[in-house]
């Protein structure tokens, strides 16, 4: 999943960011390297929808595991699941790859020579495409609280006396991380209406688009380890080991004084 998202980054700083800044304008104009920008599109979108597939993914395996009394290690699902969301979004970012690209003049407030790289494909289809983005976001998204709610019922319903503590954790990690994760989609999602209706705002709405994926990447992934319990067991042990040697230090000293 976090290979999908480094390289929908990538490609959404080679698409957007960087030729925001104009570096790639004059290039752009003298040169028109058809294969290049070509495969800057392609490559941003089969990383957008790839890695929006594969985190829905990541959210069934946990109810896999969950409700299944089977060794998720045994099972072929996730290598199947890892070939099929790989080829969707290929398959759906292919015509960006066939189109012609070419740099865009950005409308205000960028100013002039600020472009973003764009395919003819989405250009003379860009409502089309906003349908598409906004359906397909919209089935992530809900498909990820939908699981994760599965998920948090699950959890409950399993809870005892000696591990409601560490369920409270996880239930607070869960709803945490399903909060962060609607950050960005919802705001792909007004994105996606955005670009049906064609608002005057859009551009705004593409800058606010380039720091929710941030979100999304980098502040999801931290929050995560930070917060589950499963990634502080081998402190909590370390502690548990430094305590009891100590105590059976102090033990020792106490019977040779005696």
């Amino acid at each position: 999943m976090q290979l999908w998202n480094i390289l929908m980054v990538t490609g959404e700083f080679l698409m957007f960011r960087i030729p925001y800044t104009s570096v790639f304008t004059r290039y752009c104009a003298s040169e028109d390297p058809q294969i290049l920008l070509k495969l800057i599109v392609f490559f941003f979108h089969w990383g957008m929808y790839t890695s929006q597939l594969f985190t829905v993914s990541f959210c069934a395996l946990r109810v896999f595991i969950l409700f299944s009394s089977k060794n998720i290690g045994e099972s072929m699902i996730p290598h199947i699941l890892s070939g099929i969301f790989i080829f969707i979004g290929f398959i759906t970012s292919l015509p960006h790859l066939l189109s012609i690209g070419f740099c865009f003049q950005m409308y205000t407030p960028y100013p002039f020579g600020s472009i973003m790289v764009i395919s003819e494909f989405h250009y003379y289809n860009s409502e089309a495409l906003g349908f598409f983005n906004f359906l397909f976001t919209a089935v992530t998204t809900f498909s990820i609280i939908g699981l994760n709610v599965a998920m948090l019922l699950k959890i409950r319903a399993s809870k005892n006396a000696t591990s409601s503590i560490k369920h409270s954790k996880v239930e607070r990690t869960l709803t945490g991380t399903v909060l962060v994760l609607l950050i960005p989609q919802t705001t792909n999602l007004v994105v996606g209406a955005a670009e049906m209706i064609r608002v005057d705002f859009f551009s705004y709405l593409l800058f606010i688009g380039s720091i929710a994926i941030d979100t999304r990447v980098h502040l999801v992934t931290t929050y995560f380890y930070f917060s589950h319990p499963v990634f502080q067991k081998e402190a909590a042990t370390a502690t548990v080991s430094v305590s009891q040697k100590s105590s059976a230090h102090k033990n020792s000293n106490v019977i040779v004084i005696i």
